[in-house]
């Protein structure tokens, strides 16, 4: 959305970062993507689009889950 910012990673804790649940509804539902690879889910966040303006809402997402994810794993060093 134009008017929000970038989603904090409180937001995405609290499943108000405004992400969709699914970024192309094929991600976890289809049972050969069910773990994508980093660099296929960053192609596919970046084209979501945002559900609703960042801190607003509730909005259960695995999306932001799995962004959460990626940043443990580039924080502990352990991509």
């Amino acid at each position: 959305m134009p008017d929000s910012g970038p989603p904090t990673l409180r937001d995405l804790l609290r499943h108000s970062g405004g992400l969709p649940c699914e970024p192309d509804r094929t991600v976890w539902s289809d049972p050969d993507s069910l773990y994508p690879s980093r660099d296929d889910l960053i192609e596919r966040v970046s084209a979501a689009h945002m559900s609703y303006p960042a801190g607003t809402e509730f909005n259960y997402s695995n999306l932001g889950y799995a962004l959460l994810g990626e940043v443990v794993s580039a924080v502990s060093g352990s991509e």
